[in-house]
């Protein structure tokens, strides 16, 4: 018996969030959370929402764009995205996400966050999450991806 997308999904998100904590997402066409693992869900999607990441996916989607797909900001937060299609058009989005692939400074992140000029106190609380996020290396973050690419594809 074959498993459907939606259970492919679930054992790979709780596979994932055995070895470490980036969250699986999952959105409809128009990027409305439908799902997350992420307990602090809207403050963390939040930042994918106001990175250049957010227009690049937009773009993507509405080009009808399938190829799963690999996006990273100025900051290095990095997602994975992957489509799930039904009679040839996009219903869902799933992602990953977010990480670095590598150590990131306290000043990196304010310089980077100073440029945006957000209101200080979001800019503490971006700071204060974008800590925890974690460390995935590079090769890691692609097998990840592919995996995610196959619990849909198949």
């Amino acid at each position: 018996m074959e498993l459907s997308i939606r259970e492919k999904i679930e054992v790979y998100s709780q596979l994932l969030s055995c070895s470490t904590d980036i969250y699986y997402w999952m959105c409809d066409p128009s990027l409305q959370v439908l799902y997350s693992t992420c307990p602090n869900s809207s403050m963390v999607f939040s930042l994918l929402s106001i990175s250049d990441c957010h227009n690049y996916l937009e773009d993507y989607i509405h080009q009808n764009s399938t190829q799963t797909l690999i996006l990273s900001d100025s900051l290095g937060i990095s997602w994975i995205a992957c489509f799930e299609l039904e009679k040839d058009v996009i219903a869902r989005i799933h992602l990953i996400g977010p990480t670095f692939h590598s150590e990131i400074t306290s000043r990196q992140i304010e310089t980077s966050l100073a440029n945006k000029q957000y209101p200080q106190e979001l800019t503490r609380e971006f700071i204060r999450q974008i800590h925890l996020f974690p460390v995935t290396p590079l090769t890691t973050w692609l097998q990840y991806g592919q995996i995610l690419h196959y619990c849909v594809w198949g």
